[in-house]
């Protein structure tokens, strides 16, 4: 007797869960092991350079994945694809037992940048194929507090024990390899990946300068923090568990500010909330840089990173949404893949910039990098807003909250397939907010302008 699958597996919903749940397995065992390798590698005495160019490697890693991680996926399907790069990454965090050492770990960090940022890809054009019509609102809300719990809670797991040996490399080992099950179980029909679309770094410019020289300066400035925030901790005096929550904050500091600055870049020039925001991240990493042990290891020393992350993680969405205020909409998915690029070419250079930066000056020297960053990046960003006048209130798409996560997380964003259904309209000479235009076309309504709400 034949049996029929349940018609309940084919819900959307499940099928998006399926590769949620993978992806925020990934987060937690990405989250755990960032904050683990700096503490490890001090513990091992390794030169602060070195540990910068281990990160480095990770992030030239992740770029290359973002230019080649779709002919891969075509080549042998989503499922496949996914179990493959997870295997390799689970595989990956075994060898770095092998003994520490900066050349092995720094090939090492490179192949997992690559796979996570096919993994990513995956995720992400999976997730915007699967998620249905007038519900990306919610779900890309939902993907990215998710996303940010998983990177938070990473590093708490370094109390559960002693980062000396190899039983935390071995943990996120079976993290890694676990985020493959609830991608082989799921019966949903797989998406067809859609073919990379980018503008070009000269092109973006062109359309919106401040976007582009703001990615770029997040990324200089962010990855270089992230990575070095616990070597910086230990060098204060923090106990290790101390020192990988400093993570922790940096990513709950970003879940709840990011609400108030969307909500306020909605409603003035978005250039001056980069602008405002550029200058509190720079004021906080003067005093962290200049001052961090007065800061004690409690709650003041907590709050003010707390502050960085949720001024510092949530520029990069500011960035994407003045973007798209300025781009036609058939330019939208390539602006914003393009500005991933560039926000992954800072992050190729920010940890060996940070690392030198602490050789010379000191563990603040940190901190005082990213303020030099973050003041260069209000500065510019301020002079653009002499050059080019701010798009009015009704002429802006709306915030929406988009992590850098891949070239294909715009074709998930309500932003982008708003812009399509407007231009088919266009095309059609079809009014995109009458009876039979914009919304019917896509099925995805503009999304609203931004509320503090899980919208």
């Amino acid at each position: 007797m034949a049996f029929s699958t349940p018609k309940a597996v084919f819900h959307p919903f499940l099928a998006i869960a399926a590769i949620v749940g993978s992806i925020t397995l990934l987060q937690i065992g990405s989250g755990t092991l960032i904050a683990l390798m700096p503490l490890k590698m001090a513990a091992a005495d390794l030169p602060t350079r070195d540990i910068g160019f281990v990160s480095t490697g990770y992030a030239v890693g992740f770029m290359g994945g973002c230019l080649f991680a779709t002919w891969f996926v075509r080549w042998i399907g989503h499922v496949r694809a996914f179990a493959a790069l997870a295997a390799v990454l689970a595989a990956i965090t075994l060898a770095f037992t092998i003994g520490v050492d900066s050349w092995l770990w720094t090939g090492l960090r490179a192949l997992m940048g690559f796979c996570m940022a096919g993994l990513m890809t995956i995720a992400d054009s999976w997730v915007s194929a699967q998620t249905p019509k007038g519900q990306r609102g919610h779900v890309m809300s939902v993907y990215m507090i998710l996303n940010k719990l998983a990177l938070s809670g990473g590093p708490l797991l370094l109390t559960l024990g002693e980062i000396a040996g190899p039983g935390f490399f071995m943990a996120i080992s079976a993290i890694f390899s676990l985020s493959m099950l609830p991608v082989a179980f799921t019966h949903a029909p797989l998406p067809n990946l859609p073919p990379a679309e980018r503008m070009g770094l000269v092109g973006v410019y062109r359309t919106a300068p401040a976007a582009l020289v703001g990615c770029i300066a997040i990324g200089l400035m962010n990855s270089a923090v992230l990575n070095l925030a616990p070597l910086y901790g230990a060098r204060i005096g923090l106990t290790p568990a101390a020192a990988a929550g400093l993570l922790t904050a940096f990513q709950l500091g970003s879940l709840i500010l990011q609400w108030p600055i969307g909500w306020l870049s909605d409603r003035m020039d978005r250039r001056r909330v980069i602008v405002g925001g550029a200058l509190a991240v720079a004021a906080v990493s003067f005093a962290l840089g200049i001052g961090g042990g007065a800061f004690g290891q409690g709650w003041p020393l907590f709050a003010m990173v707390g502050l960085w992350g949720g001024c510092g993680l949530s520029i990069y969405a500011v960035c994407i949404a003045h973007a798209s205020d300025h781009a036609e909409p058939d330019q939208m998915v390539a602006l914003c893949s393009s500005l991933i690029l560039g926000w992954a070419v800072g992050s190729a250079i920010g940890p060996t910039a940070g690392s030198f930066a602490m050789e010379w000056l000191g563990s603040g020297g940190l901190f005082l990098y990213a303020g030099v960053v973050a003041l260069l990046m209000a500065g510019f960003v301020g002079y653009r807003m002499t050059r080019r006048r701010a798009k009015r209130p009704e002429e802006r798409r709306g915030f929406v909250n988009v992590p850098a996560s891949s070239p294909a997380i715009p074709r998930l964003d309500p932003r982008t397939r708003r812009a399509m259904a407007e231009s088919v309209d266009e095309a059609l000479g079809a009014d995109p907010d009458g009876p039979n235009g914009g919304d019917q076309g896509s099925g995805d309504a503009e999304p609203p302008r931004f509320r503090p709400s899980t919208r």
